[in-house]
């Protein structure tokens, strides 16, 4: 976590050294710097993980636990292949790849096991 970014001073009103409109301005640019001090300190927070978005790997949302449909994916791709009576799963790779194209996407509804 960075350190808390250094507070800027408050405009204070100058009753008779400033009119309404220069306070509302001085308020603005306060406001502005305010913003703007705070998308330095996200940045700064963010940049550590920049990286990630030049990455050649491709990331997905996937449930914690797999649904009913991404299971049966897996069982029923070229994965599994009978071994005697058993049927097994010979290419976790394959597998992955089944369950990740049975995996619910937003909007669906979704049947736990």
């Amino acid at each position: 976590m960075t350190a808390e970014p250094d507070l800027l001073p408050l405009p204070e009103w100058q009753g008779d050294f400033m009119t309404e409109s220069e306070f509302r301005e001085e308020a603005q640019a306060y406001a502005r710097a305010c913003v703007s001090s705070a998308t330095e300190a996200l940045r700064a927070e963010v940049a550590p993980y920049a990286y990630m978005q030049d990455c050649d790997l491709a990331w997905v949302l996937v449930p914690a636990e797999p649904t009913d449909e991404m299971v049966e994916a897996a069982w029923d791709s070229d994965a599994a292949d009978y071994v005697g009576e058993h049927k097994r799963i010979h290419s976790l790779g394959l597998a992955w790849s089944a369950m990740l194209a049975a995996a619910p996407q937003p909007g669906k509804e979704v049947s736990r096991g």
